[in-house]
């Protein structure tokens, strides 16, 4: 290397070396007649046929198990949602909007295409298995015929309680949200941190779409007057429900995954921290005995990159190790991979120093030209295509231009009083052997001089990606 270069980074040679309800236009419900309806929705409270619970069991007791549901299974499901119903303490059901922090729109997010605002988020109206509107007797039909199958964006509304099955315990959501009904959403917008809300428009659940759970999009024309949004959901009397979560603070994404040595095992009490690339919202967490951690984001905005940083200090050497990865989302939630961390374990990896040079002891890595003050060294080469885990943020520069990594290097030293080194005082020498299964991907930038030449690139720690360096 030419100049000091930062040693507490990554080296990569490409070479890389970096020191319904009711009328919404869903099925009906079989406990509401046309007539019965548009009397539900002048007076929600009248005493119609199913407006009680004696009657809403009448309706439950009639109903038989749907095509391919085994009848046992089907009047088990019966018998818990009666007992759940008679549970209630009044015999009196009236309709009312969904409500309570389980009913609040899921995934909500401003998507940005080209320009263009979009308000997107998941039709949520717990115990409403089929979707229509309304909860109501007839939600236990779809439950049936998922009963025991895997969760899958197909079913995923039908858990109820969340708990990542679809069985008996569904049934109690639906009892306890029996006639929460959902005409729509209302969405507001917020000038300020005050959070003082003003509404904006609204869409009917007639207007969202599927397949899976419904989704709804509401174009933002205006990101000027207002910077964070909500939805609130309403019922056939325009009563609000429940309040989602505003677009600053909705978390939307989970990011996680395991932070592990590059020699096995999961590092414990690393310390992570997540980031969107906008900087809306920043996350923490701290790793687990093995090594997993779990991460929810709010990005406020998408699509997005996120930066997933990583902080450990080693308690043998005192030495501050990191690790970075990128992750890149798309205009949808969807369920983000688990991701994989590395870092390198200091104590299979620490180098000779003698006389201003370092080595580790096949030679494959050779550092000269250190000065004095230079008291220990550790490093470590790693091949990317075997060890992509290891390879710090994405193989792109400044994220923007892909990058095909020959080798990398991980480096670190210490100075005569135990201090990490974050600067060389004068310029060293970093010699890496390229692994043969690399060399396919060299290319001579300066042919004609006798050598290959290859650019270099560091990792900046700061910004978590790479940046051109020198030719080597």
């Amino acid at each position: 290397m030419k100049t000091p270069r930062l040693i507490l980074a990554f080296i990569s040679l490409a070479i890389f070396i970096a020191f319904s309800l009711l009328g919404c236009g869903g099925r009906n419900k079989s406990v509401l007649t046309g007539g019965e309806l548009a009397s539900v929705r002048n007076n929600p409270q009248v005493n119609l046929p199913g407006s009680t619970i004696h009657e809403q069991l009448e309706e439950l007791s009639a109903l038989t198990a749907p095509d391919g549901v085994n009848p046992s299974t089907f009047e088990m499901l019966k018998q818990a949602l009666a007992e759940a119903l008679n549970e209630r303490r009044s015999n009196r059901i009236v309709f009312k909007p969904p409500t309570g922090p389980s009913n609040r729109a899921r995934n909500l997010r401003l998507i940005n295409t080209d320009g263009a605002f979009t308000l997107r988020w998941n039709y949520t109206n717990v115990g409403d298995y089929n979707q229509d509107g309304a909860v109501t007797i007839a939600d236990v039909l779809p439950l049936a015929r998922e009963f025991r199958k895997p969760v899958t964006p197909d079913n995923e509304w039908i858990d109820g309680d969340g708990d990542g099955s679809i069985n008996i315990s569904d049934v109690k959501p639906l009892a306890d949200n029996f006639f929460s009904v959902c005409e729509g959403y209302k969405v507001q917008g917020s000038d300020s941190s005050l959070f003082s809300w003003t509404e904006i428009g609204t869409i009917t659940r007639a207007e969202a779409t599927g397949p899976g759970t419904l989704t709804f999009n509401f174009e933002i024309t205006d990101l000027s007057t207002y910077q964070t949004f909500r939805v609130i959901p309403y019922d056939n009397q325009n009563i609000d429900g429940e309040p989602s979560e505003d677009t600053l603070h909705a978390y939307s994404l989970t990011i996680s995954g395991t932070v592990e040595w590059n020699t096995g095992g999961g590092v414990n009490g690393a310390n992570v921290t997540v980031t969107p690339d906008n900087y809306l919202s920043i996350n923490y967490a701290t790793t687990g005995a093995d090594g997993k951690f779990e991460v929810p984001v709010a990005p406020g905005m998408y699509p997005v990159k996120i930066l997933t940083r990583v902080s450990y200090t080693e308690p043998d050497t005192n030495l501050e190790l990191t690790g970075f990865k990128w992750t890149d989302t798309l205009n949808d939630v969807v369920a983000i991979p688990p991701i994989t961390i590395t870092l390198t374990d200091p104590a299979n990896s620490e180098l000779t120093v003698s006389g201003g040079q370092a080595q580790n002891a096949d030679g494959s890595i050779v550092i000269e030209g250190l000065d004095a003050s230079i008291a220990k060294v550790w490093a470590e080469s790693y091949d990317p295509d075997e060890n992509p885990e290891a390879f710090p943020g994405s193989y792109e520069e400044g994220g923007l231009f892909s990058l095909n990594s020959s080798v990398y290097m991980w480096a670190t030293a210490q100075d005569t009083s135990g201090s990490q080194v974050e600067w060389l005082f004068q310029p060293a020498t970093v010699k890496l052997e390229i692994p043969q299964t690399q060399w396919r991907d060299l290319t001579d930038i300066n042919a004609g001089n006798g050598r290959i030449d290859v650019p270099i690139y560091d990792f900046e720690e700061t910004s978590g990606e790479w940046v051109a360096s020198n030719d080597g």
